[in-house]
């Protein structure tokens, strides 16, 4: 699964927290005012959101081959 896809499994809200903070490199006070969401829930969305994509991502790699170095 690449990124895209494992960010598709995301809520919408929640990709668009994690797309502002790592990709954009808003802080939580930032993604809070643009977004209209408490700072707590976007921290929560970032924090699970991670975890999340972090898992699907973990076993993905675990499918590919090893590289020879």
């Amino acid at each position: 699964m690449d990124l895209e896809r494992a960010l598709a499994t995301l809520s919408p809200t929640a990709r668009l927290c994690i797309v502002l903070s790592y990709q954009e490199g808003m802080v939580h006070q930032e993604i809070a005012a643009a977004t209209g969401l408490p700072a707590g829930t976007v921290k929560s969305h970032i924090r699970r959101s991670t975890l999340h994509l972090r898992q699907i991502l973990s076993a993905y790699s675990q499918l590919q081959p090893e590289k020879p170095t």
